[in-house]
């Protein structure tokens, strides 16, 4: 009687047991997929917030040399108001020019690279209209400062040549 007794209970504690076991798989099942979802939306915000910042260090890089390119530029101006030439400083501006052309290459090269990446970003992924936006709106500030850049650099050139005739001015009235 009592084996029976004890059969009895044992498999009422063993049923009660993988009852239990099976209500645990099913919560952590259930935990896991909540983790998973949220392990994503942590990814795309991350992409998101990674895309956004390397595209605004470019736009910031890209202005910070547009605006460089103007600052000397206006130093040619101001030498050429002044009527004051030198040949070394002639020389050395030319060679910042031709730089500044092959780092606007660069520039330009790069723009068109990030543009492609987060072009294919956005398609491949879904953003929500805000998210969208700035990215696009980024790319468009690195097209549009990449035009600046540009006339930038066309103004950088001019004011090179007007400086190299009133060189070849000085020169010819010695």
């Amino acid at each position: 009687m009592k084996r029976v007794l004890f059969l009895t209970l044992f498999s009422v504690f063993s049923i009660c047991a993988s009852a239990q076991s099976v209500d645990s798989l099913k919560s952590a099942k259930i935990c896991i997929d909540s983790l998973s979802t949220k392990l994503n939306k942590l990814q795309h915000d991350y992409d998101f917030l990674c895309g956004l910042c390397e595209l605004e260090r470019a736009y910031t890089d890209m202005r910070f040399f547009k605006n460089t390119i103007e600052d000397y530029a206006h130093e040619i101006r101001i030498d050429l108001n002044a009527r004051s030439f030198d040949v070394d400083l002639y020389i050395v501006r030319k060679n910042a020019y031709d730089t500044y052309v092959e780092y606007s290459n660069t520039l330009k090269e790069n723009t068109k690279l990030l543009k492609e990446k987060y072009e294919q970003m956005i398609n491949s992924e879904d953003f929500s209209s805000y998210e969208y936006f700035l990215i696009k709106k980024n790319i468009l500030s690195m097209e549009t400062t990449s035009g600046s850049i540009i006339s930038a650099l066309n103004m950088y050139k001019i004011c090179l040549e007007q400086y190299k005739k009133l060189g070849l001015l000085v020169k010819n009235s010695r």
